[in-house]
């Protein structure tokens, strides 16, 4: 997984630790059932405003709908 937080997008530091460290815990605890399949994850400016439970589920929900769309066309 790759992580594009750019400064341009997210201007204070500690904001885009946050986003990166949350970011590294959702795939972590997914990446088992991931394909095996390159990611990079880019952060708008929006995502600055998400307070951490609510960033972790809007990641937990993209992860997931990728899951499910690599099982169903490998499947299908």
């Amino acid at each position: 997984m790759g992580l594009a937080i750019a400064k341009k997008q997210i201007r204070r530091a500690h904001e885009r630790n946050r986003i990166k460290r949350i970011a590294r815990e959702a795939f972590r605890v997914r990446a088992e059932n991931l394909p095996e399949v390159d990611l990079v994850l880019m952060a708008r400016k929006e995502v600055e405003q998400l307070d951490n439970f609510s960033l972790r589920k809007a990641l937990d929900g993209m992860l997931s709908r990728m899951a499910r769309r690599y099982t169903e066309n490998r499947d299908g």
